[in-house]
């Protein structure tokens, strides 16, 4: 299942930039990409048949993009995930 911004598939386009980790990191991150009018498409990688199985691995979705915004949603990404705070799980 391909979600599009504005319902666009480009994906000839598009290269693959990142990967995100989970539903959560995605919808953050897609809103600071529309935030900042970058063009991109997601790949969720969940299957319905297997549930989460591949997520540990795969990743929840990845992201596709013009090569030129490639620098910058990688960025963009790791700020997200450097502000997100540990969880302590002891």
């Amino acid at each position: 299942m391909r979600i599009t911004k504005k319902g666009v598939n480009v994906m000839g386009q598009f290269v693959r930039v990142a990967s995100l980790n989970n539903v959560f990191e995605g919808q953050m991150f897609t809103e600071i990409l529309e935030d900042r009018n970058i063009p991109y498409e997601l790949k969720k990688l969940t299957d319905d048949a297997y549930g989460n199985l591949f997520e540990m691995t795969a990743g929840w979705a990845i992201v596709y993009a013009p090569e030129s915004y490639r620098e910058e949603i990688r960025a963009l990404l790791e700020e997200l995930r450097n502000a997100q705070p540990e969880m302590d799980m002891q």
